[in-house]
């Protein structure tokens, strides 16, 4: 089973967007993470502003898609290859699994957009640059391997 990531923009733009209420606007840019040819994540990046891009996360469910090497790659586009600051992700009150991914990822709830979506309260996590452990450490060190081989 091969693995790896990708930059089609229009696979991984239409991966995302299966899976998600919300929709993403034009420009945008999409990183996805493909098993066997088939796209199994992708993450969307929309409304660059500078110091903040807009993130939409997805993945295939009972697959394995999350990788270090996957969550490396996010991070180092937003907040060194574009520069960012902080990344914003917005997700519906009513999906409790994606309000744990964020989380366990490392964002914080930073407001509530009060009936913003059809299913109740739209939420907005950050992620702060200086915050980030997916830059450096063992995921940085795994990407090292990974490209060296």
């Amino acid at each position: 089973m091969s693995l790896r990531l990708i930059d089609d923009r229009e696979r991984v733009g239409e991966f995302c967007a299966s899976r998600m209420s919300n929709r993403f606007w034009e420009p945008y840019t999409a990183i996805g993470l493909e098993r066997d040819g088939e796209v199994i994540g992708g993450v969307v990046f929309d409304s660059f502003y500078g110091p903040n891009i807009n993130a939409h996360i997805a993945g295939k469910e009972g697959t394995t898609w999350l990788t270090r090497r996957f969550l490396h790659a996010i991070f180092h586009y937003a907040f060194i290859q574009l520069g960012c600051i902080r990344m914003t992700g917005a997700v519906s009150s009513a999906n409790a699994k994606s309000i744990r991914l964020v989380t366990h990822m490392g964002f914080v709830h930073e407001a509530t957009m009060k009936q913003a979506v059809p299913e109740g309260d739209l939420l907005l996590f950050v992620m702060w640059k200086k915050d980030c452990r997916f830059l450096g450490g063992r995921y940085g060190k795994e990407i090292e391997r990974t490209e060296g081989t």
